[in-house]
């Protein structure tokens, strides 16, 4: 390693980096390194790479163009013994555009982290703010309605009883809020579990308005998953509950399956109710929509 120098560069390692070729034969190797700046440094590393000649080293490095400007890049290296000497074949990428890319990227998480924090904050704060004058509006719509109803007409009876429904959907509204707030903060572990079990606890938190109703529930079978058995319970006991609440003359009857393909399992919760006409197919999936209001 006494003497080093380049053997060949080809044209477009001359454009990358502002030099002719004729500038590169006569200039050392270490030049236009930032992360080997003396030739000794240099040497050092590719004695590592001859003593393991069968593999390819990749490295990344800073590079020095002709004007003084610097770029990050890859080194693919790998020695080669020819003719009684050891020449190392270097493939060199800029990385300009993936380092920029991996930054935006990052700051794009960082905006998004920071943004969603202050959404969780702003949803828990509003959501706790808004229910006590929202319960001071309710109880004292109850007490007039309690105290005064003998002297109310029908509109008047009708006027409060529009009061006492609109507090009750903003409670719901708060509630489904503050629910959001605290969605994806769950730090479970993903453990097996029985999905059946997660029906069944659905199911009996369900218990009373299943009898009051009258609903028939119907199942068939359901796998073992790895996850968090509470949120399944929850969206269970949401979509039969809703399939209870928003029903027809004929008693309820619901039917929770799941079918396998080669790619996923789908889940099914059908029921016999009054269903959902597709104009509001874009408002019922959206968040805290709701087209009953009774």
């Amino acid at each position: 390693y006494d003497t080093m120098s380049y053997l060949d560069i080809n044209e477009t390692t001359c454009r990358m980096f502002g030099y002719t070729r004729e500038d590169f034969l006569r200039m050392q190797p270490h030049a236009h390194s930032v992360y080997y700046e003396t030739l000794e440094a240099l040497k050092h590393r590719y004695a590592q790479i001859v003593s393991n000649a069968a593999a390819i080293d990749i490295e990344e490095d800073v590079m020095r163009r002709s004007d003084g400007s610097l770029f990050p890049s890859e080194h693919a290296r790998q020695a080669i013994r020819s003719e009684g000497r050891w020449i190392i074949v270097v493939t060199l990428r800029d990385l300009t555009q993936r380092k920029q890319a991996e930054q935006e990227l990052r700051t794009r998480v960082e905006e998004f982290e920071r943004s969603n924090k202050e959404l969780e904050r702003f949803a828990y704060v509003a959501s706790h703010d808004l229910q006590e004058p929202l319960r001071m509006v309710g109880s004292y719509t109850q007490l007039l309605a309690r105290r005064y109803s003998e002297r109310l007409d029908e509109d008047g009876k009708e006027f409060m009883g529009f009061i006492t429904d609109g507090a009750q959907r903003m409670q719901r509204l708060i509630q489904d809020l503050l629910a959001f707030s605290r969605a994806g903060q769950k730090t479970e572990s993903l453990d097996p579990f029985r999905c059946d079990d997660a029906l069944d606890e659905a199911l009996a938190n369900l218990g009373a308005l299943i009898e009051q109703s009258g609903a028939t529930i119907e199942r068939g079978p359901l796998p073992v998953l790895h996850g968090n058995s509470t949120l399944l319970t929850q969206v269970l006991q949401n979509l039969i509950g809703n399939a209870i609440k928003f029903r027809g003359e004929q008693p309820p009857v619901v039917r929770v399956s799941m079918e396998q393909t080669p790619d996923e399992l789908i889940f099914s919760v059908a029921d016999n109710g009054i269903g959902i006409a597709p104009e509001y197919f874009p408002r019922i999936f959206g968040v805290f929509e709701r087209v009953h209001t009774q």
